[in-house]
């Protein structure tokens, strides 16, 4: 589990480097960052061993098998693509009485809610989600 934490949040810190103490993960981050891991799930099918993913300005522009000295050594962790989630319902939570209901919330508490939902369902290595279609997702999602 320790290891699934660091390897976590070194790619967000690769990909989402904090600024003046602060996450902007709408700002794209200048220079190259590399990280080699023992195995790396390419996303395409293919696994491969001692494996290097470098990102520039924020999105993964190569994975290979180049030798040299990378930013961050993962040792003998496996790094894999973010998970999707096909069916979500972003904005749901439980409410201030402990039930699963938005009665009497005002829309930027429901909109607080649902972002605290979709920074948790990041962090925890779900990258792409798809909305049940609630109207109220349409904002977050452009966010």
């Amino acid at each position: 589990m320790r290891r699934l934490v660091t390897l976590l949040a070194i790619t967000l810190i690769a990909v989402c480097p904090p600024t003046a103490g602060h996450t902007m993960l709408a700002q794209q981050p200048s220079g190259t960052v590399t990280v080699r891991a023992a195995r790396v799930l390419d996303g395409k099918g293919a696994a491969l061993q001692d494996a290097v993913v470098e990102i520039a300005g924020g999105r993964i522009v190569r994975v290979d098998q180049r030798t040299g000295p990378v930013t961050y050594d993962l040792g003998t962790a496996t790094l894999m693509p973010g998970m999707i989630d096909t069916h979500v319902h972003i904005g749901w939570h439980f409410g201030k009485d402990g039930r699963a209901s938005n009665e009497g919330e005002t829309p930027a508490e429901m909109a607080l809610f649902a972002a605290e939902n979709a920074w948790g369902t990041l962090i925890n290595g779900i990258t792409t989600v798809q909305s049940a279609g609630a109207i109220g997702d349409k904002d977050l999602r452009d966010a």
